[in-house]
């Protein structure tokens, strides 16, 4: 019989490996709450419940908190110059979100990206939103001296936000603009 002092680190390194497989996998929060999902954990380990909603949300904040500071200390400090990229989408009930998401090359010339910041906003001066949204991931980062352009697709609110050179130049995504044609040829 093990201690249950042994039951709990077990119990916790369980929990650690499926908050992992949520972040790794990109797996919604209540993923192993299905009822499928919990029978499965029965089966492998008997009694095994799966983490709490609010255990996950408390540890994926620190894991955030620990890969942003990772980011910076690390990958960013030697970085010369980078790219961004925005994604801008607007959902049914009139919020949007952005997405930003910065590439540069490393000292082997290979090309790094990551999603600096996610975000949602209401439709209330949103250009005006977006701008100091972008404008306080950078400076969090440090990287308001490194960015040489910045990707965007050709929305009103976004052009407004990167209107100028704070972002270095503003180019128009090939991508969003292909995606619109299609679009429009159906």
């Amino acid at each position: 019989m093990h201690s249950p002092g042994y039951l709990l680190k077990k119990r916790k390194k369980l929990d650690e490996t499926a908050i992992e497989a949520i972040v790794q996998d990109g797996l919604p929060f209540n993923h192993f709450q299905k009822s499928e999902m919990k029978n499965f954990l029965s089966v492998i380990k008997y009694g095994y419940q799966d983490p709490h909603r609010r255990t996950v949300r408390k540890r994926l904040g620190i894991l955030y908190q620990q890969r942003r500071a990772f980011i910076k200390k690390k990958q960013l400090s030697s970085v010369l110059h980078i790219s961004l990229r925005t994604e801008v989408w607007k959902s049914s009930n009139n919020e949007f979100f952005i997405c930003l998401t910065c590439h540069f090359l490393i000292s082997s010339y290979a090309n790094e990206s990551f999603i600096l910041s996610f975000r949602r906003f209401d439709d209330k001066h949103t250009g005006q939103k977006f701008r100091s949204f972008i404008n306080n991931e950078l400076q969090k980062m440090n990287l308001r001296l490194k960015v040489s352009s910045i990707a965007t697709d050709d929305d009103s609110d976004i052009k407004s936000a990167t209107l100028g050179t704070a972002f270095g130049r503003r180019l128009s995504c090939v991508a969003h603009n292909l995606n619109l044609v299609v679009k429009n040829a159906l």
